[in-house]
């Protein structure tokens, strides 16, 4: 809804993005629906203005102006010269799927920045990778993620019939939302689609609006290990309580959800990646990949080995991107 526009903020010289509605029609343009849109971005604006999080986008600035004589209102927010997570998953390439891990990194983000529009009596209404924006940070291979977009989004207080509209992108939306009646659970059925849709390549519904409208409300969702034989069934499990039809079968919160699933996913680790790489005393090597933050506090890690024999590996304070940690011993379960 409306334009946005990059410009450079000379008063602090920063470029920012501004979005932009008319907020008066022309004759011959249905007013009632400038006035709705005009309604939706002042609420949009007022939704942001509420939350702090570093996984939100925040929000510099909203009002309205007369620019050659129209009304304009608008909102400034930072630019995000990355794009979003669609994009960056986009350039990464399709047939690249993200590791339990990296999936892992993203969820604890999503649901972090969710939970806290949740506990302010926000729903967002369009969970998505489009609408998780990249912020700038030094590791360009795992970035951090902020939420946008709040332009559909509903006050879980104080709202009107209107406000009962269908809204959303139909791949991520749950079954109460296709009938008009979003609550914060629908938030979490959105983001366990789009944590499927990263660790198997695909949604777990396809086709057209109508099509997905049925699938979403009658169908049951394919296990997301039987296109991604590396997950295990702790995940399995909990996307699909995740994606349950009725939101009462879904978890309490978006949070409690993101947590059991981002232990589901770092339970075992990352898998070997090629079994006949071998040493000379025909050791199994394995790549384990952790955060700075992991590497500089030290952590532990199971690997899930071939034949499914499971190793504990102690990673010390301080260990060097590179360095190589000798697990011996064939019987550590």
């Amino acid at each position: 809804m409306g334009e946005v526009y990059l410009v450079e903020d000379t008063r602090i010289n920063r470029q920012v993005a501004i979005k932009v509605i008319r907020t008066e029609a022309p004759a011959y343009f249905n007013p009632n629906a400038t006035t709705d849109a005009a309604r939706l971005f002042e609420r949009e604006a007022r939704a942001i203005a509420k939350l702090n999080h570093p996984n939100i986008l925040p929000l510099f600035d909203f009002g309205e102006e007369i620019v050659n004589g129209t009304p304009l209102t608008y909102m400034v927010m930072p630019y995000c010269a990355e794009g979003s997570l669609a994009t960056w998953l986009q350039q990464r390439g399709e047939d690249d799927l993200l590791s339990p891990m990296d999936v892992a990194h993203f969820l604890h983000q999503a649901a972090d920045g969710l939970q806290h529009a949740h506990d302010n009596g926000i729903i967002h209404q369009d969970v998505k990778p489009q609408n998780f924006l990249i912020r700038s940070n030094r590791n360009a291979n795992l970035p951090d993620l902020q939420l946008a977009d709040f332009g559909i989004a509903k006050l879980t207080v104080g709202t009107s019939g209107a406000s009962q509209a269908i809204r959303g992108t139909p791949i991520y939306m749950a079954p109460e939302q296709w009938e008009g009646n979003p609550v914060p659970a629908s938030d979490q059925y959105a983001l366990a689609i789009m944590i499927y849709q990263l660790l198997t390549g695909r949604p777990p519904f396809q086709g057209g609006p109508g099509q997905m409208m049925y699938q979403h409300l009658s169908v049951a969702p394919q296990a997301p290990s039987t296109l991604n034989p590396v997950l295990n069934r702790d995940v399995d499990a909990i996307l699909l309580r995740a994606l349950a039809k009725r939101p009462e079968n879904r978890f309490p919160s978006i949070s409690a959800f993101g947590k059991a699933l981002q232990e589901a996913l770092l339970i075992d680790g990352p898998t070997v990646l090629n079994p006949q790489n071998k040493s000379l005393h025909d050791a199994i090597r394995a790549t384990l990949a952790i955060s700075y933050a992991e590497a500089l506090n030290g952590t532990s890690r199971t690997l899930t080995l071939v034949g499914g024999r499971r190793v504990r590996v102690d990673v010390p304070a301080g260990i060097q991107d590179g360095e190589v940690i000798r697990v011996s011993g064939q019987d550590n379960t």
